[in-house]
């Protein structure tokens, strides 16, 4: 006796189950296929199903939400292409947040570093529904291979974050800070090929604003991998992110956070005030390595590394190392050796 079909999809118009791909016309009547999973836990979500874009892109599953939105899978009609599609929840109703929403966006068109996430499309509704189109990046949330393989051995933990720096790079000298660097906001493939995600809460630098200027009366950002003067609403510049890269790297060859409060206060409160701990002895973790995520962990952002290349430099230079981490011998040679400023452990 052969087993049932596996339930993969559901048409939204008629309700019939199919093994179909999601993003298939029902047999039944042509309506469009959902995601069984999705509409099962978001029964009365709206956009499953629905054409966005002029009817360019059909939303057909759910893949997480978050502070700002939800995110989606789509398929491209015009080259049947799989997307991640973003709804932004906030600001479509605010003039000066849809005009900062839709800048930013036309900023973040630019990126094409292999290692950030591109960006293909934006716009909104006719009902103030806006939107952001993505590449739909292939792997596990670096969060989640942490979850399981964490702690990372130095040459692969430096290897990892190489890579969101090399990104960072390219997203920096275009003006763009993204403000949420964390393991969740990095994809990661078999290969330890990485994406950085989730520019969407990315803001262009200026100096002359205050953060909450922008963003409302809370600060933007993951209080756990928050820079100090990020979760006080200042004005955040590259070296937000540079420090949330400090954070991933603790994170990733301890198996542990630097600074984790039973609040979001108590966390926000340690990253401001607390000496950063010492890694263990038992994980023989180079010293240099450790001043290197020390310094990008300063308190004072005038005391970190100036840009993305001088702390991807410091922790290769910590290795030992020539080259960036993610380069083949033939590709592109890392900066100049660069001195950490020494740090004394408490």
């Amino acid at each position: 006796m052969s087993a049932p079909f596996p339930l993969r999809s559901v048409c939204r118009q008629c309700g019939r189950p199919s093994d179909l791909t999601p993003g298939a016309a029902c047999p039944e009547d042509g309506a469009v296929l959902v995601d069984a999973v999705s509409l099962a836990a978001a029964p009365d979500d709206a956009l499953m199903g629905r054409k966005l874009g002029d009817g360019r892109y059909t939303v057909v599953a759910r893949l997480g939400a978050g502070g700002e939105g939800t995110v989606y899978r789509a398929i491209q009609g015009a080259v049947h292409r799989d997307v991640a599609l973003k709804v932004i929840r906030s600001g479509s109703a605010d003039p000066m947040r849809r005009e900062r929403f839709f800048r930013e966006a036309r900023a973040l068109s630019k990126l094409s570093h292999r290692s950030s996430v591109m960006l293909f499309d934006f716009g909104q509704e006719a009902d103030g529904l806006t939107y952001i189109v993505f590449e739909l990046a292939a792997g596990r949330t670096l969060s989640d291979v942490m979850a399981e393989e964490a702690p990372f051995d130095p040459p692969r933990a430096v290897r990892v974050a190489s890579q969101v720096l090399d990104a960072l790079e390219e997203a920096h000298g275009q003006g763009i800070v993204h403000r949420d660097i964390k393991p969740s906001n990095v994809m990661i493939d078999g290969n330890d090929q990485v994406k950085v995600l989730d520019f969407g809460v990315a803001r262009l630098t200026d100096p002359h604003q205050r953060e909450n200027d922008l963003t409302g009366a809370m600060p933007v950002g993951t209080p756990q991998f928050m820079a100090p003067e990020q979760s006080r609403g200042e004005g955040v510049g590259p070296t937000a992110d540079l420090y949330g890269v400090g954070v991933m790297l603790y994170y990733m060859l301890t198996g542990a956070p630097p600074f984790d409060g039973e609040s979001a206060i108590e966390t926000i409160f340690a990253h401001r005030e607390q000496p950063i701990p010492v890694m263990p002895d038992t994980l023989d973790i180079p010293d240099a390595l450790e001043q290197a995520v020390a310094w990008a962990l300063a308190k004072q952002p005038a005391d970190r590394p100036t840009t993305a290349a001088v702390l991807r430099g410091a922790i290769i230079e910590a290795l030992g190392g020539p080259q960036r981490a993610d380069r083949a011998s033939s590709g592109p040679q890392a900066p100049a050796a660069v001195s950490v400023p020494p740090r004394s452990l408490p």
